[in-house]
């Protein structure tokens, strides 16, 4: 969900971009917020790495403790 809106935002930019190609500012506003956004995106994907790691860890415990049980 979170991906699908970043992709929305990222074309609706290129759309803002192409019209306003005469205005520096607004140009290098959307650049830091592209940035913005693949920063943003890196991130999620790291949490989304750590969170599939701990949910393999507690599967890990789970059976762990079942088994000492």
């Amino acid at each position: 969900m979170i991906q699908r809106a970043l992709k929305i935002l990222d074309v609706r930019l290129q759309h803002v971009q192409a019209n306003c190609k005469s205005d520096e500012q607004t140009r290098e506003d959307i650049r830091h917020i592209r940035k913005v956004m693949s920063e943003n995106h890196k991130a999620l994907s790291t949490v989304v790495s750590v969170l599939s790691s701990l949910q393999d860890e507690v599967l890990v415990y789970c059976v762990n403790v079942f088994y000492l049980q």
